[in-house]
């Protein structure tokens, strides 16, 4: 499935856990569900992470991993 958001971004730098994190909040516009939490692996791959910077981790139907593609 896919899920659409727009919304304001943050850009948080470190965590307490990895001070040289650097993390992507996403508030959305509607103000409706929750603050989207993201710490950059690199420049073409972020984690979903809780609220605390945890990394979510998923199974065989759902990855919590989002990766850049080329628009065709």
């Amino acid at each position: 499935a896919r899920y659409v958001s727009t919304g304001k971004w943050t850009v948080i730098r470190g965590t307490v856990a990895d001070p040289g994190a650097i993390m992507y909040q996403l508030q959305p516009d509607s103000g409706q569900g929750p603050v989207l939490s993201f710490k950059k692996a690199d420049d073409n791959i972020l984690f979903m992470t809780d609220e605390n910077g945890n990394l979510l981790v998923g199974n065989d139907y759902v990855s919590f991993t989002l990766s850049r593609q080329q628009k065709k």
